[in-house]
Parts: structure tokens; sequence; C-alpha cells
């Protein structure tokens, strides 16, 4: 059956056939990303009874042989597969599927796709500190690229519909629809386009409905009934939201340093996964396992109450869970970051409610609240995703009534993290490869642009103050333009159109003694240094389709045509945005730059 036929006799019926044929499509990624994630997530299950003989590590424990064993021997694996094997020598995670989205030329190969998710279910099941949400993304991304590529799709339906495959994931596996769509939109996208935002939320939809049949409709995160005891519980969450966005700093820090380091360790790439792989073992022999894996169920522990910590041992899991993710980062084990940053903001949060419940005993009443709003700061803020992360918490614990605290302290936390990383964490990776810069007020090439840039120096027609009716009819008569300029010692003096020519023509005595001087009419000029906005409102206000060009002594140097202008501008939005108008997204496609 031939499916793209199918859907064009389907979408023909349809009214605007382009955007109903995008929805639809929509609704087939929609289902397989879905379809997937719960794959994923079920194979990630039984990856860890496999090799550490539990799902939860962080919760239940390891014994000390097999934890250690397994997670090295699992964390070789996970370097052969998602490093030695791959095309890229690295596992694929959420800044390529960004790259692609936005139109860099990174590929979405199905091979690397496929054992990049192989990587990352290994890192995973084996106890590294990494989350679902990076292999899942990916994958979901790789399959509707690879559908796409069957349909020969367009590549700006292409990169939608990618996201779109990636957000059906998230949505599955997190039971979370606006999440999953906010989070294809907000931090893949980096827009909220109408064009991207109904198919991005249909796939979500879909990808919930498909996760909800499959796995049951379920939260992510099993939390106790939380809400604020009085209002002025809210003075403790701007506390909270700039000690998360100085811990989204210190990850950040340690994430970068990590990479670093491992270069200079003399080890072939495809054995540095191994060292997370000691590191959590051995941390799992003294008694730290808290940090191992995911660790969604010690956070439902933690903040349900069932798991009771001081705030020494908080603090101790918080510095051990920054290195141990720090370490698996660095080592490109292929696990997401989502749930470590979660699960550091959850420990941040309860830390601060500890110390709050010392100061002031009954001013937070439920301290599981802190938790569940430090998952959200600490996410939002290295991920430079606030809207992604409100209602992610929400619908992943199903408590809706503690937005207010949750979006308060998010919106401190991203400001503290802004301050001193300008792009998300994703975004940056793409910068250090060198594969995305996005315009700044100071590298804006339409900013940049100036009149010297566009002016045109010579071939325009010229005339002197005493130039005849006739002459300037001849003039007109020979030459392509509507416009001449008047010149007077080298000084423009205005223009003359060709249409006042013409109604010269209509009355005799006009022409008699016209001529150059008495027809032109006096214009702005501007200089070569002059902006291509301060040209574009002076096209506006004077409705003039050339200026011209003058010195710093006024003299006459070229002209420039708002033509020429616009065509340049066209040129620069191009260049800064080559790819949306001409590469597609396809599955094999040679790798860009890494």
């Amino acid at each position: 059956m031939d499916v793209g036929a199918w859907l064009e006799r389907i979408s023909a019926r349809l009214p605007d056939r382009e955007r109903s044929r995008l929805l639809l499509l929509a609704v087939g990624v929609g289902a397989v990303g879905g379809a997937s994630a719960v794959a994923f997530e079920l194979s990630m299950d039984l990856m860890g009874r496999l090799i550490l003989g539990t799902e939860e590590p962080s919760l239940h424990g390891v014994p000390a042989i097999r934890g250690i064993v397994g997670a090295v021997l699992s964390a070789l694996a996970c370097g052969v597969a998602g490093i030695l094997l791959t095309r890229a020598h690295k596992p694929k995670g959420i800044p390529d599927v960004i790259g692609a989205v936005r139109g860099e030329q990174v590929d979405l190969d199905p091979r690397d796709g496929a054992l990049s998710t192989l990587a990352g279910l290994l890192a995973i099941g084996g106890g590294q500190s990494s989350g679902r949400e990076g292999p899942i993304v990916m994958l979901g991304g790789t399959v509707a690229a690879w559908i796409c590529h069957r349909l020969e799709l367009q590549p700006r339906q292409t990169r939608v519909l990618v996201a779109a495959g990636a957000a059906a994931g998230i949505a599955a596996s997190f039971n979370s629809p606006l999440g999953g769509a906010f989070f294809a939109l907000e931090v893949l996208l980096g827009t909220f386009a109408v064009d991207a935002f109904a198919p991005t939320v249909v796939a979500s939809v879909t990808g919930t409905v498909v996760g909800q049949s499959l796995l049951g409709d379920r939260l992510a995160l099993v939390f106790p009934v939380l809400k604020l005891g009085s209002p002025k519980e809210l003075l403790v969450y701007p506390v909270l939201g700039i000690v998360c966005g100085l811990v989204a700093l210190l990850l950040r820090s340690l994430l970068r340093r990590s990479g670093e380091l491992y270069e200079t360790v003399p080890l072939p790439p495809w054995l540095r996964p191994t060292v997370s792989g000691v590191l959590v073992g051995l941390l799992a022999m003294v008694g730290l396992n808290q940090v191992m894996g995911n660790g969604y169920a010690m956070l439902e522990g933690i903040v349900g109450g069932a798991v009771l910590l001081g705030p020494v041992m908080l603090g101790l899991i918080l510095v051990t869970k920054l290195i141990a993710t720090a370490v698996a980062y660095g080592g490109k084990s292929g696990g997401g970051i989502f749930a470590p940053t979660l699960f550091l903001g959850a420990i941040t949060g309860q830390l601060v409610g500890e110390v709050t419940a010392m100061v002031a005993p009954t001013l937070v009443p439920q301290p599981g609240v802190l938790a569940a709003v430090g998952m959200g700061a600490v996410a939002a803020a290295v991920s430079h995703a606030p809207v992604t992360m409100a209602l992610m918490i929400a619908e992943m614990t199903g408590n809706y009534a503690i937005v207010l605290p949750l979006l308060v302290t998010i919106a401190l936390a991203v400001v503290v993290a802004a301050a001193s990383d300008r792009y998300s964490l994703y975004v940056q990776v793409l910068v250090d490869r060198g594969l995305l810069v996005e315009p700044t007020p100071d590298t804006n090439p339409v900013q940049n642009l100036r009149v010297a840039d566009v002016m045109v120096s010579d071939g325009w027609a010229r005339v002197a103050p005493t130039a005849s009716f006739d002459d300037l009819a001849s003039t007109f008569l020979h030459r392509r333009e509507d416009e001449v300029v008047v010149v007077d010692d080298g000084r423009p003096l205005g223009l003359v159109d060709i249409q006042d020519i013409k109604q010269a023509m209509l009355d005799p005595s006009r022409r008699e003694d016209a001529n150059a001087r008495a027809l032109c009419r006096k214009v702005p000029t501007v200089r070569p240094d002059t902006t291509s906005h301060e040209v574009m409102a002076l096209f506006y206000e004077t409705s003039l389709e050339v200026l011209p060009v003058v010195d710093a002594d006024g003299k006459l140097i070229g002209m420039v045509s708002e033509h020429d202008l616009v065509g340049a501008v066209d040129k620069a939005l191009e260049s800064a945005t080559p790819a949306p108008t001409e590469r597609t997204v396809t599955p094999g496609s040679p790798a860009g730059p890494s």
C-alpha cells in the first residue's frame, strides 16, 4: 500500500490540504513515537533487572559484587554500542535532534539512533546517573525522520514531524501531553509558531493515548497530595529558586569540566563510560546507591515520607549525585540529563526544607512541596525551559495545587542560571561544536547590513542642472532606470522621475522652459554607513525607490535602490538560517561537523 498516495487522497477531501495532511501524519508519527517510548521503558526495566537485579537501584540497593560487576560490564557494552559502533563515534541525543529540527547539518541516521538508544538502555540499566528522556527523544525523532524520508516530505514538514515524534515519546513516557508538546516547542524547535504548534500537540496527545493504552493511566511520579500550608510559606520559595539556580550552574560547570577532563585521560573514547560504571559500582558498595539510575523511586520515597534523610545525608547525596552525573555525562554514556536534574532539584528542595524546619518549624508543614518544586526549578534552569517544566511537574505528579510556588521558584532559578549561561545545556553543545550560533544584537546579519554593502557606484544616470527637457527625455529613452539624479558640482540636487517627464510632455508650455533643475525633486541622502533599518524607514516615508549615497563632503558616490536592499536583507536572513529552506533531515545523510 502506498501510504503517501493514501494520505494525498484523504487530505485532498479536507480543507487546507497541506495542513490537513500534516495533521494526519502527526497522528501516525505520534502513535509510532509513543509506542517506541513504551518499548524503551519496558526494555529499560528489563535491562535493570538483568544487570543489577532491580530496576530501581536507588531505592532497593544492589549486592556489592553484582553492583560493581554489572555496572562496569554494562558501561563497557555502552561504550561499544554508543561510541565504537556508531558512525559519529558518539551517542546521539537531544542536542542532535535540536540541530536537525532547527536546520543544522546533523543527521538522524537510523543505525546511530538505534545504537544510541541501546547505549542509553545499558547506561540506565547499569545504574549510571542518567535518564531515559534523552534516548526517548532521539528514538522518537529518528523514527519520525525515517518515516518522513520514506514519504519524501518537504524539509519544513520533516522538521515539524521530527519534533512531533520526540514530543510523542516524552508524552507517552511521562504521561504528560502538555509537557511533551511544550518540550518539543520550547526546547527542540525554540518556537511556538502556529504551523508547528498544532501537529506537535496532536502527536503529543496521540503518544499519550498510546502510552496510557499500553502502560495504563498512571502518574510518572507517585507523590502524595501536595499543597501550601499558608500564604506565608511562599516566602521560602524565592530562596529555593535562587539556590536551585546555583545548583544548576554548579551542575553545568561540572559537566563542562568533566568533558574536558576526559579528553586528558589516556583511554579510548569507547572505554570512557566504564569510569562511570566503576564510580557508581563503588558508591553502591559503600551504601550510596541513592545516586544510581534515574532515582525516581527514591524521589517518591523522599517526597512521600517513606524515606527519611537528615540534612547531612541529603547534602552527601547531593554532592555525590552531582559528581556521578558529571562523570556519566562527560564519558558520553548515552543517557539523558533530565532525570538527574529532577533528582538534584528534589534533594535541594528537601534540604532547604530541613534547614527551614530548624529555623521555623511551622513555616513549611509539608517539606515534600519544596522537593517537588525544586525538581522543576533545577530542570528548568538547566534546560532554559520554564514553561515546559512547570507543566511537566504538575502533570507528572498530579499536583496542580503547587503551580503558584512552582512558577515563582522556576522563574528565579532560570534568571540566576541565565545570568551566567546564555544557552540551554542542549543548545550549548551545538554552539561548542560550531553548529549553531543564534544571532545577537551585535551579530545580527540584517542589523549589520549597511548601504555600502548594496549601493551601486557606477552606471546610474546623472545629468547637470541645465540639462534640457529633450536631454532628459533622451536619457530616459536610452536607459532602464525610472529616476535620473541631478548633480551640481558633484553634489546631488534631487531626482527627476520618469513620471515627471510624462506629465510635462502633455503640457507643451512646461516643456519649453523645463530643465533638470526645475523638474527635479529634493530627496534625502544617505551615507555608506547608514544601516539597512534606517534606509528602509526612508523608503517607507518617502515612497521612493532609490536614494542618492553621499560621502562626508556631500559628494555623490552612488545610489541605493529599495529592490537591491530587500534582496540583500533576504540573503542575510537566509545566511543566518540556511538549512530551513534548503536542507532535508534524512536518515543516513552525511553528518555535519561535530
